[in-house]
């Protein structure tokens, strides 16, 4: 399959598995087109638009979805336009990408997500219209993991590392969810400890924030501790 960029959004909410780029309502109703016409005139065979998603919502929901991922509702309680820069493709986040975003920019709200790809890490902020876009760095002294360079480097806000890690349970459970269909489980790719360490972390992480899905995840990580039984 070869190796595919995951994709992180940290701001304006954290989200595992896609960022969304709200665009600013005042823009919404000329984007679409504005979009398209730069897709037809720029699209070049380097550069696959498929890793973006047009979504338009209503009441905030939006749906994620990207390769080796199950679909999800992400609720962004905000209804408007919204694009995803959808994870798990394995082309598309080339300069075009790039030029495409700095094109934009200007119409969409801001946010910060990070795409990891092989050992490097780029990140992506748009601030009031002005796209900024980060040196290569590689992951190596994060041992390759995303969520050790949160840790690290965003220590100072415990509320950022709890949304995120929630989030990632919201993820690997929708994952749990559809596995059995494929005769599958996800007991198949973790141990006991593994699901309590979750469940420790989880718990240290709410004693000082709070989440509005955590209550759900303690109970599921909980359900899969009882219920775990080990894979031969």
């Amino acid at each position: 399959m070869g190796t595919l960029h995951n994709v992180y959004q940290l701001k304006p909410r954290a989200t595992y598995g896609g960022a969304f780029l709200k665009v600013k309502a005042e823009k919404a109703d000329t984007f679409m087109h504005e979009l398209e016409a730069y897709i037809n005139t720029h699209f070049t065979d380097s550069w696959n638009p498929s890793n973006m998603d047009l979504q338009v919502s209503e009441d905030g929901n939006v749906l994620i979805h990207g390769m080796n991922q199950e679909d999800r509702t992400v609720d962004l309680q905000h209804p408007g336009t919204y694009v995803l820069i959808q994870s798990g493709n394995k082309h598309g986040f080339n300069s075009d990408f790039t030029a495409c975003l700095n094109q934009f920019s200007d119409r969409f709200e801001d946010s910060l997500f990070y795409i990891v790809w092989n050992d490097d890490m780029q990140s992506f902020e748009i601030r009031d219209g002005h796209l900024q876009v980060g040196q290569f760095r590689n992951m190596k002294q994060w041992n390759y993991r995303f969520e050790e360079y949160l840790q690290e480097q965003y220590a100072s806000d415990p509320q950022l590392l709890t949304d995120s890690f929630v989030d990632y349970l919201l993820d690997l459970k929708a994952t749990a969810d559809n596995m059995p269909q494929y005769d599958s489980n996800l007991d198949e790719y973790f141990d006991r400890e593994e699901y309590e360490e979750m469940l420790e972390k989880l718990e240290r992480y709410t004693e000082t924030t709070k989440s509005e899905y955590a209550p759900e995840m303690i109970a599921w990580l909980k359900d899969r501790i009882a219920n775990y039984k080990p894979v031969n």
